[in-house]
């Protein structure tokens, strides 16, 4: 699979939809994820996959799309640094706001893997690319000041 090198904002202002994709929502905006084998591509909606038609810059035929592991592990390939982001927070709140500083990275990535639905083989695959977007992450944190180092754990700060 091969990720799609498509603004998201180009196809988000060239969408033409068919009318009976109602459970897309064109005010969620469109992510691509992977051009697909068939030569449609999949983007994310929202929490949703969508397998669409492209033709030029304009997605048509847009079919809803169950989540595969390949799809899984696409969407783990495309996540943004505010995907990141909130992954990390919402994994450190779900752990009382403290990591491990050692095995955090690793955490964050179990948490992502399960959140997509990524099986092992398909994460050990991608372990080098997302310990190196989660440690980004982690240093951005922390030079925003959202997030230390203390007695060899992280620490998220403004925890409920």
């Amino acid at each position: 699979m091969t990720r799609l090198t498509i603004p998201a904002a180009a196809l988000a202002a060239a969408m033409v939809l068919p009318a009976a994709a109602q459970e897309f929502d064109p005010a969620k905006g469109v992510e691509p994820v992977a051009v697909l084998e068939d030569g449609r591509i999949m983007v994310r909606n929202g929490a949703m996959a969508f397998d669409c038609a492209l033709e030029g810059e304009m997605l048509s035929d847009c079919q809803p799309r169950p989540a595969t592991q390949e799809d899984a592990a696409a969407m783990l390939a495309a996540m943004s640094d505010e995907d990141w982001q909130a992954l990390v927070e919402k994994t450190m709140r779900a752990a009382d706001c403290r990591l491990s500083a050692f095995a955090g990275a690793g955490d964050v990535i179990a948490a992502a893997a399960a959140e997509k639905g990524a099986s092992p083989e398909e994460v050990e695959g991608l372990r080098a690319d997302m310990t190196a977007r989660a440690e980004a992450t982690v240093d951005r944190m922390m030079k925003a000041g959202q997030l230390s180092v203390r007695d060899g754990e992280l620490v998220l700060y403004n925890c409920p």
